[in-house]
C-alpha cells in the first residue's frame, strides 16, 4: 500500500498517470492518495479506485490531521494478521509463514520462512512437557480406577461364593 499526498501539480514526473496505475496494479500495490488543495479531484479518484485504495481530500492543510485520521482508520481495518499451525514440535524451529492482503479488488501474498525465538522454542517444550505429564497421569488415573474395579468385582464375586 502506498499513501501520497499531492498538491495536484505535476513537477516533472517521469512516468504518465497510465504508467503509474499499470505498475500499481501489476504489483497489487493500491495508491491511497490524500489531494491538498486544488487537485484534480477526478483524476485522482479514478487512480485510488483503479488501484483499489481510496481517495481523501482536504481544502487546506488545516484540515490533514482529519484526513489522516481517516486514512488510519481505514489502513488498521484493512490489516488482520493470524498465525495458525499444527506443528507444535519444539524440535522444528522454522514455521513457513504465509501474509496475505485481500480487498474486494485487489489480493497480494507473501510467504517466508520464520525461525523461532528461544522463548517459543522453550514454550514449546514446555507444553510437550505437560502434555508427556498429563498422558502418564492420565494412564496411571485409568490403570488405578481398573485396578480398583477389578478388585471391586473380585471381592464381589467372593461374597457371593
Amino acid at each position: 500500500m502506498v499513501v501520497a499526498l499531492t498538491d495536484g501539480l505535476d513537477n516533472k514526473s517521469k512516468n504518465s498517470i497510465e504508467e503509474v496505475v499499470l505498475k500499481a496494479q501489476l504489483h497489487q500495490i493500491p495508491l491511497h492518495i490524500i489531494g491538498l488543495g486544488s487537485v484534480n479531484q477526478d483524476t485522482l479518484q479514478e487512480i485510488a479506485d483503479r488501484t483499489g485504495g481510496v481517495f481523501y481530500y482536504s481544502k487546506s492543510a488545516l484540515g490533514l490531521s482529519k484526513v489522516y485520521e481517516e486514512v488510519q482508520r481505514n489502513i488498521q481495518s484493512v490489516y488482520s494478521l493470524t498465525y495458525e499451525t499444527d506443528n507444535f514440535s519444539p524440535n522444528d524451529t522454522t514455521r513457513r509463514l504465509i501474509v496475505t492482503y485481500s480487498t474486494d479488488s485487489t489480493f497480494a501474498q507473501l510467504g517466508s520462512e520464520l525461525v523461532l525465538s528461544d522463548e517459543v522454542i522453550s514454550y514449546l517444550e514446555q507444553r510437550k512437557n505437560t502434555r508427556i505429564l498429563y498422558s502418564i497421569v492420565g494412564v496411571g488415573i485409568a490403570i488405578g480406577i481398573g485396578a480398583v474395579l477389578l478388585l471391586y468385582r473380585r471381592n464381589s464375586k467372593q461374597n457371593i461364593a
